[in-house]
């Protein structure tokens, strides 16, 4: 009697294994895929595009290529991923582009930020000397436009200083915002600059009129131009439709109590539909466990977001073929930048993400690292 009771103990262990296997954390785990090897590996900077250039080495307008940095090197795509031979020197931990100029960010000496530009198309030479003109620690830079830059550099008391430049010559002071404010982001309205420093501000980029607050929500992490309409993204995982008069109608959607975002902010379009992808971390952060870091999907229809957040792979229109497939990648990693871009208009639209550790990673029909050419 007793060997029946053990055989039926055991029997009724072993179903409930296999029945515990049909949960999602099992099915999962039977999905994982092999990840590969990143081409650009580490913790690659933002995603810019600059243009392409001809056998002599003169720019191409119509010819588009997608860069990004990684510790001291450039990368770029052209039919595939290629390191740049010449470095601007010092690890690059931003990339800004305009018509004229691919723009590095780099610690330089002393562990000062200091920006070079490439004086070629062919990335023969750099040259740098804004930091020196400026005499600040230079933080970050962006470019907006054809020609406009923004520079965010720090002063030896610790504060913050934006400064414009109109060609990328000369800068002056961006007057009106805060002190406390770190540049994070800016767009063109098409007749004024949204800056993101904490707090939203609208600039005109006249010299000598102040940059104005337009918003009380702080702490401001990413904005974005949806084409028709703006959007901006906080630290704490509140989406808002913004424009240059401050916050549009009330709270969108939020991450939840649990979730930072990441900054991580960028418009996914297909025939399907459009969605923003906003990057996402547990607050419990880490950057080796769990599937609650990748990004969140949200639906913008005509330029306006609508809805709530979900993840990849919740609804029909989506960035993925697979949620489990998506949890087992891109979703154990954070991501620090994503965009979505295509060599040309006959090309398919390719999402890539650069990670916080694990270099990039880019989207086909699953998500994974970034080879040199898959």
């Amino acid at each position: 009697m007793k060997n029946i009771l053990i055989k039926l103990t055991a029997a009724a262990f072993l179903l409930t294994i296999l029945s515990a296997c049909n949960d999602p954390i099992f099915q999962d785990i039977s999905e994982q895929q092999k990840i590969e090897k990143p081409f650009i590996p580490g913790s690659p900077t933002n995603f810019v595009i600059y243009k392409g250039i001809d056998s002599e080495n003169n720019l191409i307008n119509n010819k588009e290529n997608l860069y990004v940095a990684s510790g001291g090197n450039i990368y770029k795509y052209d039919e595939n991923w290629h390191r740049i031979n010449i470095r601007p020197g010092g690890d690059i931990f931003q990339l800004a582009a305009n018509s004229g100029y691919l723009y590095a960010l780099c610690l330089g000496a002393n562990s000062r930020g200091v920006i070079k530009r490439n004086t070629n198309p062919a990335f023969d030479q750099w040259e740098s000397g804004w930091d020196e003109i400026l005499n600040r620690n230079i933080q970050s830079i962006y470019a907006v436009n054809e020609s406009d830059l923004f520079i965010c550099a720090q002063n030896l008391n610790g504060t913050f200083q934006i400064f414009y430049s109109n060609g990328g010559e000369s800068f002056v002071p961006v007057p009106g915002a805060e002190e406390t404010a770190f540049l994070r982001g800016v767009i063109f309205t098409g007749t004024e600059y949204i800056l993101c420093a904490g707090n939203l501000y609208s600039y005109s980029g006249v010299p000598e009129e102040e940059a104005v607050k337009i918003t009380e929500v702080s702490n401001f992490r990413g904005i974005i131009n949806l084409g028709n309409n703006f959007a901006g993204i906080t630290r704490d995982g509140r989406l808002y439709n913004i424009n240059s008069e401050g916050i549009i109608g009330e709270l969108v959607s939020g991450l939840g109590g649990r979730y930072r975002a990441t900054g991580a902010i960028a418009l996914w379009q297909s025939d399907a539909g459009s969605l923003l992808l906003v990057g996402r971390q547990d607050i419990t952060y880490s950057t080796e466990s769990g599937y609650t870091y990748g990004y969140m999907e949200i639906d913008v229809i005509d330029g306006v977001i609508t809805g709530s957040f979900r993840e990849p792979g919740d609804e029909t229109i989506t960035t993925v073929s697979n949620k489990s497939s998506y949890r087992n990648s891109i979703g154990r990693n954070p991501v620090s930048y994503l965009i979505q871009w295509s060599a040309n208009a006959e090309s398919e639209k390719i999402l890539y993400a650069s990670t916080q550790r694990n270099g990039v990673w880019r989207l086909k029909e699953d998500w994974n690292a970034q080879t040199r050419s898959n």
